[in-house]
């Protein structure tokens, strides 16, 4: 190990907020490789110790990385996660991959794995789904156009909203509003009737 690396390592360890390491095989040999060198002498002893030494503080350095590594994703992972739960509330935003990554303080293929593990989506995908969401919900409680929920919703156009429509809930969304109204009791029918001469 040379100097450069040591100091390298030494910096890691200084600066490490953690003070309990989780630690792994590899550390669990060095410590009793070293006990058991320290209990029987050799001429070799202090060469084989000082060997054990720094392999323990190259081992320590990495187990740190590794810990401050799992700690770092949690955070990403918080950060996404909230991300995504405001996200319904600014539905009608035309949204980028780099504005998403950006909003999260992230580079685009990171977001992009993250949210994917989050949700099995892809961050498209997952702005597809919600918007489409919307949108049903809107034209089963509402009387609103469907053209305007759709550009409420965030698509571009209602072509657009009406390909990612078809292709979440297997229907038009005409057929969708429809289908909800047969099944309506007769009662709200008659008073969704009242609300239009009205």
């Amino acid at each position: 190990m040379g100097t450069r690396e040591g100091v390298a390592i030494l910096k890691t360890i200084k600066s490490s907020a953690l003070r309990c390491i989780p630690a792994n095989a590899r550390m669990a040999f060095l410590i009793r490789s070293a006990a058991e060198d320290f209990s029987e002498p050799s001429p070799w002893s202090a060469h084989v110790l000082a060997c054990l030494a720094k392999w323990s503080l190259v081992e320590l350095a990495c187990c740190l990385s590794a810990s401050e590594s799992r700690g770092r994703h949690k955070v990403l992972n918080g950060r996404v996660h909230r991300f995504l739960q405001d996200l319904p509330s600014h539905l009608d935003r035309a949204w980028t991959l780099e504005e998403m990554a950006g909003a999260c303080r992230l580079g685009r293929t990171h977001f992009a794995n993250l949210v994917k593990t989050l949700t099995g989506d892809t961050p498209m995908a997952f702005l597809q789904r919600l918007r489409a969401e919307r949108a049903r919900e809107l034209l089963l409680t509402t009387h609103r156009p469907i053209t305007e929920i759709a550009l409420d919703c965030g698509f571009s156009s209602s072509q657009h909203f009406a390909r990612i429509f078809r292709h979440f809930f297997s229907q038009s969304a005409s057929d969708c509003r429809l289908e909800q109204s047969r099944h309506a009791p007769q009662n709200v029918r008659n008073m969704h009737s009242l609300r239009r001469i009205l």
